[in-house]
């Protein structure tokens, strides 16, 4: 233990010991899918892609009539 001022600083472990390998949370299949995320998550996925979407169309029409092809 090393002391800073008057207080003590205490470690579970050495710095140098291996760190056990276990997760430090849940692993994520444990837990279920909240519905308010997955659907937030599926919006803006859909969000962009029909953003991309109305922005590219226009400009290939434009670019496909000033190029003939």
């Amino acid at each position: 233990m090393s002391s800073t001022g008057s207080r003590t600083l205490h470690t579970s472990r050495p710095l140098s010991a291996p760190v056990a390998n276990r997760p430090l949370s849940p692993h994520l299949p444990l837990k279920k899918p909240q519905f308010s995320a997955t659907f937030s998550i599926s919006h803006r996925i859909f969000g962009v892609a029909l953003g991309v979407a109305i922005i590219s169309v226009p400009l290939a029409t434009k670019f496909s009539l000033m190029f003939d092809v």
